[in-house]
Formats: structure tokens, sequence, C-alpha cells
């Protein structure tokens, strides 16, 4: 269970044994993403919807991607762009 297990569970209306005031704080952190064919995304601003990655997931993009620009030594915003790419 990851941190996206109880968002997914709430935006599919599955209620897992929780008081009403935790269930309403998580329905309101739920209305921030939206489920698409089984896959988690973000409503962004900039982005229309950023999809949500798994601790491992990120680490494993987080890797590839120093790896591959090791040496360019590219800024914060080039780097996010890079990774939005991925």
């Amino acid at each position: 269970e990851t941190w996206i297990t109880p968002i997914i569970h709430t935006l599919q209306g599955k209620k897992e044994s929780q008081d009403r005031k935790e269930l309403t704080k998580q329905q309101c952190k739920a209305a921030r993403y939206t489920l698409l064919k089984g896959v988690l995304y973000r409503k962004g601003f900039s982005h229309p919807l950023l999809l949500c990655l798994s601790p491992s997931e990120a680490d494993y993009i987080m890797r590839e991607i120093h790896e591959d620009i090791y040496g360019d030594h590219l800024g914060g915003r080039l780097l996010v762009q890079k990774i939005r790419r991925q």
C-alpha cells in the first residue's frame, strides 16, 4: 500500500473504516485527482493531468534521468521538464 491507494479507493467509492471527519478529509484530497483507465492523475494548473507515481516508480525515473544527464548539470526547471517528457 502506497500513498496512492487511499485516493484510488476514495475515487472508486470504496469507504474504508474511517470516522466521518477522516472520510471528509480524504474526499477533499481526492477531489484534486482523477482516475482514468485505472491510472491515477493529479489535476494540474500548468499541465492538465499529471501522472501519479508510486515511490518505487519515482525512484526509478529519478535514477534513469540522473544517469542520463550526469555531467550536464541541468537546472531545476530543465530537470522537471525532462521528467515530464519521460
